[in-house]
């Protein structure tokens, strides 16, 4: 069976939203992990630290790369003036 994570993370330093929509969000979470459940698809579910705190794992080549933050990597990166 396929396995997938889904990981709902934030942006260091932007405001968090209201308690209300923080609200709203949980209760989404907490529909698709019952959906989940429910169709015997769930694993488990758990708080993860800071994005700042991560590493990012790829083992997909020939040697495992590892690289800060819950961000692919890029060997060069442009910004467009104008």
């Amino acid at each position: 069976m396929t396995q997938y994570m889904l990981s709902v993370h934030g942006v260091d330093g932007e405001e968090l939203p209201t308690p209300e929509v923080m609200q709203e969000m949980f209760a989404a979470v907490d529909a698709v992990n019952e959906k989940l459940k429910a169709q015997g698809a769930w694993v488990f579910g758990g708080d993860l630290n800071e994005p700042s705190t991560a590493t990012v794992v790829d083992g997909t080549g020939v040697e495992v790369l590892m690289t800060d933050g819950p961000f692919v990597e890029a060997k060069e990166h442009s910004v467009a003036s104008g």
